[in-house]
């Protein structure tokens, strides 16, 4: 089990930490995708994990349950519980259904002269069956089928949680006291977890790795097959939050969204 653990800074004063530790994790595998998670743990009076951890080891106790978890204790195990487990249960909700749209919100950012908007949450937006915006070409399958188009989509609007391999969990604070959590994965996705619940509010595919993205549920690390694994910044400016994500191994450009409203994305380049 390997971490990238992240413990949020408060809002109001940066000298003080939060109540929680978040942990993003991967479980390398020898063929196909390596298990990913974000788990949040509560820290004790003196900020330490010591309620979560075996006495003699000093490792994560089997015993120990993340927040977010249901159904028992998620312990040692990276891919139970935690906003894998929240995926999950979105996935099993879109099964067998011809259209998803709301039971997971997948963006990417579509440009088109002329028609283009940078509000992630319109349709021409959406990684969705029904957005024939997004087309075969741009999924990497050249000429196809709507059939085949419409199945590559689901595929990836399918796509469980992936490894967090180099980006660490990043919490934003809103004046309303929500906080999300934004993390990349190895599954390609940029994901927005409602710090409350677990539950993923949105998920991002940068442009230039939509072409790709249908294949990266199905690739392994020790191939060189990486995705999203930059650094995540949320910095806010002028009462304006803006997140900056750099692909790292899978490419050389950055991203800058407007997160200001934490539900409804904006695409800034």
């Amino acid at each position: 089990v390997y971490a990238s653990p992240s413990v949020p800074t408060n809002n109001e004063n940066s000298i003080y930490s939060g109540d929680y530790l978040y942990m993003g994790l991967f479980k390398p595998q020898d063929t196909g995708p390596w298990l990913g998670n974000v788990k949040k743990y509560e820290l004790d009076e003196e900020h330490k994990m010591t309620p979560h951890l075996d006495p003699a080891s000093k490792a994560l106790s089997d015993n120990a349950r993340s927040e977010w978890t249901t159904g028992g204790n998620d312990g040692q195990d990276v891919a139970k519980g935690g906003a894998a487990q929240q995926i999950e249960v979105m996935i099993a909700a879109m099964k067998g259904k011809p259209d998803t749209d709301g039971l997971r919100n997948i963006y990417t950012y579509v440009y088109t002269p002329g028609a283009s908007t940078n509000d992630l949450t319109t349709t021409r937006n959406k990684v969705l069956e029904s957005n024939k915006v997004i087309t075969g070409s741009m999924l990497g399958l050249g000429s196809v089928s709507e059939a085949d188009r419409k199945a590559a989509i689901t595929k990836i609007r399918e796509t469980p949680f992936g490894a967090v391999i180099h980006s660490s969990p990043t919490v934003a604070h809103y004046d309303d006291s929500s906080r999300v959590v934004f993390v990349g994965a190895q599954d390609g996705f940029l994901h927005a977890i409602n710090d409350a619940t677990g539950q993923e509010e949105w998920a991002f595919v940068m442009p230039e790795h939509l072409g790709t993205i249908k294949d990266a549920h199905s690739t392994n690390p020790n191939a060189g097959n990486y995705y999203l694994d930059g650094h995540i910044g949320v910095p806010t400016v002028n009462g304006q939050t803006i997140l900056l994500l750099g692909a790292r191994r899978r490419g050389d450009s950055y991203v800058a969204l407007d997160i200001t409203t934490h539900d409804r994305p904006r695409f800034l380049y």
